[in-house]
């Protein structure tokens, strides 16, 4: 298994030289693997590796077990452990999420951020075969078009996987020959969720009775649409450029050009322009309704979107409209923020905490670690007001935030909802796009500032 692994590992360039490693633990076989794995390749890539884990407190004890577990083992095998408690059954309350979205989210926000503070360069999960075969078959059953059915990518972005070759058997196999304790999780046995229904009945069923070779089938076609669609990212992104204007407002679809290009095209092209716009949600029909509307619409006429917004035809091209005035935010005035303490912006229905902190390290997610004496004072939160710049630390110089928006392509009606902290004159963070990481905390900062932005 370790070789198959590794083989992996060098077809996908997953690994370099000196990687700094986020390794999620949940203390389960999948991961116990992979963290073993990383571990036996320490030394030939100059890993350096850091153990995270989340307790998403769904399980009471149970969950606490699991949590102090990954600490001892990450003690024993000598590597950097962060471990946090987050309290996702809250979350899903708040924003309305299923447990599994909700959880897989915190997740990665936490990752996200302990790569943030340890200058990490990878984040490695571990999901392995058969959860490639079980999420593409989910899918399936959901209605799903090709880029869905392209399953889970092996590599995104820092995110790799490098167990999506090898079976659950395997890992197993790995772990018991290697006297790896693991810990089990029992909500994956419940038939509560869709996919324990699919791991433990459909798939056995299908496989018994009608392929026996059904899982490699499924991860086969899964691999063929992964290359399919990175063929046609680029296709997808000049024709964007063609056929959708940004604009102050937001997005124009072009009627003309769209016209022009194939129905295959336009519907992949409108599915990447509301996930650029964080649309989700989206099925056939929607994007159906849409694509009609910009070929064929009249002056007026609309396509229905999930969530927020609608489509409106007008001469030439199509906009996009937010559905009810409650969705157009508030003016958030200039608020100082408690430091330390706790300043509530009720406007956005966001919270920011600030506290001092000792040493350059934290379990918590959401979280900016600042250099408290190279900060100006007083500091303050607000939204964006007309003329704002700041210094750009990718283009060495100051920027204008409407320009930074733009091209971030943040739509007009999510503008004024972005979250600025600034100190003196100065803007230190743009909530969820930048943040100027020349005040960061530091190995030998003598006092840092916490700054942590989250709902409430």
């Amino acid at each position: 298994m370790l070789a198959e692994v590794r083989r992996t590992i060098e077809q996908l360039g997953m690994l370099e030289q000196n990687d700094r490693v986020i390794v999620a633990v949940s203390g389960g076989p999948d991961s116990m693997a992979l963290l073993h794995i990383l571990l036996t390749l320490q030394a030939e890539y100059s890993l350096e590796l850091f153990v995270a884990h989340v307790n998403h407190m769904f399980r009471g004890a149970e969950a606490d077990e699991d949590a102090d577990y990954v600490k001892k083992i990450a003690v024993q095998w000598g590597v950097s452990c962060f471990v946090t408690r987050i309290d996702v059954p809250a979350r899903m309350v708040d924003r309305g999420l299923s447990a599994q979205v909700a959880a897989r989210e915190t997740r990665y926000q936490y990752f996200n951020h302990i790569a943030a503070i340890t200058d990490a360069t990878k984040i490695a999960v571990g999901h392995n075969a058969d959860d490639q075969a079980e999420t593409v078959l989910m899918r399936f059953l959901r209605g799903a078009g090709p880029e869905g059915l392209a399953g889970i990518p092996a590599v995104r972005g820092g995110i790799i996987r490098p167990l999506i070759d090898i079976f659950r058997d395997q890992i197993e196999e790995y772990c018991c020959a290697r006297q790896i304790e693991v810990r089990r999780d029992p909500s994956n046995l419940k038939p509560v969720y869709l996919r324990n229904r699919i791991r433990h009945q459909l798939l056995p069923v299908l496989e018994k009775e009608y392929n026996s070779a059904l899982r490699r089938n499924i991860i086969n076609l899964a691999d063929i649409l992964q290359a399919e669609e990175i063929y046609w990212a680029e296709i997808v992104c000049r024709e964007m450029d063609s056929c959708v204007c940004w604009c102050d407002d937001g997005p124009h679809i072009l009627a003309a050009p769209f016209k022009g290009i194939a129905i295959a095209l336009q519907r992949r092209l409108l599915r990447a322009l509301l996930a650029k716009m964080d649309i989700s949600g989206a099925g056939y029909v929607h994007i159906e309704g849409l694509r009609e509307l910009v070929i064929g619409g009249t002056v007026g006429q609309c396509a229905d979107l999930p969530g927020m917004y609608f489509t409106v035809k007008l001469y030439s091209d199509i906009v996009f409209k937010q559905k009810h005035s409650r969705y157009l935010p508030k003016a958030v005035p200039q608020l100082p923020l408690n430091i330390p303490g706790t300043t509530r912006v009720p406007e956005l229905g966001l919270v920011v905490n600030t506290s001092f902190e000792l040493e350059r390290h934290t379990e918590l997610p959401g979280g900016y670690l600042f250099d408290w004496e190279k900060l100006h004072k007083p500091m303050y939160v607000r939204t964006r007001r007309p003329g704002d710049k700041f210094y750009h630390l990718g283009i060495g110089h100051r920027k204008k935030l409407k320009e930074f928006f733009i091209d971030k392509k943040v739509p007009q009606a999510e503008r004024d909802k972005v979250l600025i902290v600034t100190h003196g004159e100065e803007i230190l963070l743009i909530s969820g796009y930048y943040v100027d990481d020349r005040l960061l905390a530091v190995s030998d900062t003598k006092r840092i500032l916490r700054i942590v932005i989250g709902e409430g």
